[in-house]
C-alpha cells in the first residue's frame, strides 16, 4: 500500500509542474498579445492634450493622466467661479491663441489708376505686407486694375484704412473672417497621437523577428507617417492664413464731367476723315458697278441689240414682199357692164 502511494505521488508531482507550466505560459502570451493589441489599436485614435490618455512611447502602456480629474475636482468643490473665467478667457476675442483667417475685398475710384496703386502698395508694404499678384484690363473709363495684397493679421485694420485712403470713393467693400482654431487644435491633437503610434511602432518592428511581420509593421508605420506629414501640412497652411490675411484692392478711374465727355466724343478730324471714307466708298461702289456694265452686261446688250435689229429687218422685208404680192393680183373690170 505505501509503496502505491509513493508510486502515485512520483507521477504526479511532474503533471502539476507542467500544468503550472503551461498556466505561466499561457497568461505570459495573453498578456503580451494586450500589449500589442493596445500599441497597434492607437492606429488614428483621438487623443486629447499632452498626458492626458496618450500612449508612452517607452513601454507602450496607455497611461492616464489623473491630475486633470482632480483638478476637476478641486474646481468643482472651490464653486463656478473659476467655471465663469474660464468662460470669459474662451469668449475673449482678442486671445493671442485664436486663429481668425480675414479675407476683404475693396474697390475704390481714384483720377489716375497708376498713382493709386504705387499708393496703397507702398502703404500696405510699409505695414509689412505685400503684393501677391495683380491684375490691369480695359482702357479709358473702362480701364480697371486689381491687387492682392498679404497682410499680417494685426494690421488688418490699417490695411483697410490705407485702401480706403488710396481713392477719391470707395465704390464697393466687402470683409469676412474664418475661425480656424478648433481645426488647428484638432490637427495638432491627431498629429500627436499619430507621433506616438510611430514611435511605438518603430518599438514593435525592432522586436519583431520574422520577416511578415516587419513588412506589416512598416506598412503600418509608412501609411501613419504620411498622415503625419499631410496634417502637418494642412495645420501649416491654415496658421500661415491666419498669420497673413488677404485683402483685393480694385481700382477704377473717375468718370469725367458730361461736358468733357461730350467734347472728347466731337473730333472735327476724325469726322471729316469719316466723311472721306464714305464718299470713297460710294465711289468704289459706283466704280464697281461701272466695271461690271462695261465688262459683263454690256457685250451681252449689243449682242442682243443685235439680233434684235436683224430679226426686225428680216420681219419688215417679208412684211413687204407679202404686201406686194396681194396687189398685183387684183381682177380688171370689164368694160361695158
Amino acid at each position: 500500500m505505501n509503496d502505491w502511494q509513493d508510486g502515485s505521488i512520483g507521477w504526479r508531482r511532474p503533471l502539476v509542474a507542467l500544468l503550472l507550466v503551461a498556466v505561466v505560459c499561457f497568461v505570459a502570451v495573453v498578456f503580451m498579445g494586450t500589449r500589442v493589441d493596445r500599441i497597434l489599436s492607437t492606429v488614428g485614435a483621438s487623443v486629447g492634450p499632452p498626458g492626458v490618455g496618450t500612449v508612452d512611447q517607452g513601454g507602450g502602456d496607455v497611461a492616464a493622466d489623473d491630475s486633470g480629474s482632480n483638478a476637476g475636482d478641486a474646481d468643482a468643490g472651490g464653486g463656478g467661479g473659476s467655471g465663469d473665467q474660464l468662460s470669459a478667457h474662451m469668449l475673449d476675442a482678442t486671445r493671442p491663441d485664436l486663429l481668425i483667417i480675414k479675407t476683404g475685398k475693396i474697390t475704390i475710384q481714384a483720377a489716375s489708376i497708376g498713382p493709386a496703386v504705387e499708393k496703397v502698395t507702398a502703404q500696405i508694404v510699409a505695414l509689412g505686407g505685400y503684393a501677391s499678384g495683380s491684375t490691369r484690363s480695359g482702357k479709358g473709363e473702362e480701364a480697371s486694375a486689381s491687387v492682392t495684397f498679404r497682410v499680417p493679421a494685426s494690421q488688418w485694420e490699417a490695411a483697410l484704412a490705407a485702401a480706403r485712403g488710396a481713392g477719391d470713393d470707395v465704390l464697393d467693400e466687402q470683409t469676412g473672417t474664418e475661425d480656424v482654431t478648433g481645426d488647428v487644435v484638432d490637427l495638432k491633437a491627431r498629429i500627436r497621437n499619430l507621433q506616438a503610434t510611430e514611435a511605438a511602432l518603430q518599438a514593435v518592428m525592432t522586436r519583431a523577428g520574422a520577416i511578415p511581420d516587419i513588412l506589416d509593421v512598416q506598412e503600418r508605420l509608412t501609411d501613419v507617417q504620411g498622415q503625419i506629414e499631410q496634417l502637418s501640412a494642412k495645420a501649416a497652411d491654415l496658421q500661415q492664413h491666419a498669420a497673413y490675411s488677404t485683402l483685393t484692392v480694385r481700382v477704377t478711374p473717375r468718370p469725367a464731367p458730361v461736358i468733357a465727355r461730350q467734347e472728347a466724343r466731337f473730333d472735327p478730324g476724325r469726322e471729316a476723315e469719316g466723311a472721306t471714307a464714305q464718299l470713297v466708298g460710294i465711289l468704289q461702289q459706283l466704280a464697281t458697278v461701272g466695271i461690271w456694265v462695261g465688262i459683263v452686261w454690256l457685250p451681252i446688250l449689243l449682242a442682243l441689240a443685235i439680233v434684235g435689229g436683224i430679226g426686225f429687218l428680216v420681219a419688215r422685208r417679208a412684211r413687204r414682199t407679202l404686201d406686194g404680192d396681194g396687189g398685183g393680183a387684183a381682177p380688171v373690170p370689164e368694160g361695158g357692164a
